[in-house]
C-alpha cells in the first residue's frame, strides 16, 4: 500500500498485518512511501520501495516480490494499487485487489470521468476484495466493473484490544460528543458544525483528526460563534478513550465504504448517530440501531437526531460487531489461500 500516514484504510492494512502475524503467518508489508504516523514497531517485515520515480519504485516492487516468492512462495498477495502490480510483472493469479471506498459514486458525483474509466479498466478481470456489501454494490452498479472474482470481506477488528485501549486514562474537561475522521470534503464536517450550532446543550464537540479541510472548518466555527465549545484535538494514536467517554459518536459523511469509527464505537459501547449515506453506515447500524441514522446533508435533522439520541442512549449488543471480529474475518482470508 501507499504508506502508514494514519488514514482508516492504512489502519486496516496494519491491523490485518499484525493479526496474521499473531496467528503464525509470515507477513510482509510493502509500502510505496517511507511515511509512518501509525505505530508499526511490531510488524516483523516491512519493505519500502526504493527510487524516486514511479518506474524505479515499480522495479523495486518487482524485485521484492520475485525474491519473496522464490525464497518462501507467496500464498496470498493483497494490494491497493492495480497499476503498480500490473507493471511489476508478478503473477496476478495470486493477487487480490482490496477496495476500501465507493469509487463509482464518488467519481460520478464529481464528474471525474477520466478517473472513472481508468479504474473501471484497471479492475476488469481482476480478483477483488470489497470491504463491505455497499462497496460491492458500488463496484457493480455504479462503476460497472466486470471482475473475474469479487468477495466481500470486512476489515478485521481486535475487539479485546480495542476495549482494553478504551480503558486508558484521559483528562476530560467537558461533557462532549465526538467525531473521529480526517478533515476531508466527503466527511462533511460543515454539516456537523451547523448541526451542533443548532443544539440547545451544555455539551461540547470534540473533533479528532487532521486534513486539508481543517482550516475551512475552523473558519466556519468562528463564523457561527461557537469557538468555546468546539475543540480541534488533532490526530490521536489512541482515540478510543475519547470515544468511550463521549455521550455520542457522530458521523456526518456524504459517502462511506465501511466507517471504522462506527464499528469501533459499537465495540466500545458508545451510542452512534450517523448520516444514512450511500454504503457503510446502514450496513453496520441494523435492526434497532437503524433509528440512529439520519438523512445526508441536513443539519437540522442531524441536530434533531443528536438531541433524540442523547435522551435514548443504547449499549450496543455484541451481535452488532461480532461479524467484524478478527476471528471471523481472518477465517475468510485463509479460505482464499486454500482455494
Amino acid at each position: 500500500m501507499r504508506s502508514l500516514r494514519g488514514r482508516g484504510v492504512e489502519k486496516s492494512y496494519l491491523d490485518l498485518t499484525l493479526m496474521f502475524q499473531e496467528i503464525g503467518f509470515d507477513v510482509h508489508l510493502i509500502l510505496r512511501e517511507d511515511v509512518f504516523v501509525l505505530d508499526a514497531s511490531n510488524v516483523t517485515n516491512i519493505h519500502i520501495l526504493q527510487g524516486e520515480s514511479e518506474e524505479e519504485k515499480i522495479s523495486s516492487l518487482s524485485e521484492i516480490l520475485q525474491r519473496l516468492n522464490h525464497e518462501k512462495k507467496i500464498d496470498l498477495l493483497i494490494s491497493s494499487n492495480v497499476h503498480f502490480m500490473e507493471k511489476s510483472g508478478f503473477d496476478l493469479d495470486k493477487c487480490y485487489f482490496s477496495v476500501n471506498m465507493s469509487w463509482g459514486y464518488r467519481l460520478l458525483k464529481r464528474l471525474r470521468l477520466k478517473k472513472y474509466f481508468q479504474i473501471k479498466k484497471e479492475y476488469k478481470n481482476k480478483q477483488i476484495i470489497a470491504v463491505s456489501k455497499g462497496v460491492k454494490k458500488d463496484l457493480l452498479d455504479y462503476l460497472k466493473i466486470k471482475p473475474s472474482k469479487l468477495d466481500v470481506i470486512y476489515d478485521p477488528y481486535d475487539v479485546e484490544k480495542i476495549q482494553k485501549l478504551a480503558n486508558k486514562p484521559m483528562q476530560k474537561k467537558h461533557e462532549y460528543i465526538v467525531h473521529v475522521g480526517a478533515f476531508d470534503k466527503i466527511k462533511r464536517h460543515d454539516i456537523l458544525i451547523k448541526a451542533f450550532a443548532l443544539l440547545d446543550t451544555h455539551l461540547h464537540l470534540y473533533l479528532i483528526g487532521e486534513g486539508k479541510e481543517k482550516t475551512k472548518i475552523q473558519d466556519l466555527v468562528k463564523k457561527l460563534g461557537i469557538e468555546s465549545k468546539v475543540h480541534f484535538l488533532g490526530w490521536k494514536s489512541n482515540p478510543y478513550p475519547y470515544i468511550k467517554q463521549a455521550k455520542l459518536t457522530v458521523l456526518s459523511s456524504q459517502s462511506e465504504a465501511l466507517p471504522r469509527v462506527i464499528i469501533e464505537s459499537l465495540i466500545i459501547g458508545t451510542t452512534v448517530v450517523s448520516t444514512d449515506c450511500n454504503f457503510g453506515p446502514s450496513e453496520i447500524l441494523q435492526d434497532e440501531l437503524k433509528n440512529y441514522l439520519t438523512p445526508v446533508n441536513n443539519p437540522k435533522k442531524l441536530a434533531q437526531k443528536i438531541t433524540w439520541a442523547l435522551s435514548n442512549p443504547i449499549t450496543p449488543a455484541k451481535k452488532y460487531y461480532q461479524r467484524f471480529s478478527k476471528e471471523e474475518v481472518l477465517g475468510k482470508y485463509i479460505s482464499l489461500i486454500k482455494e
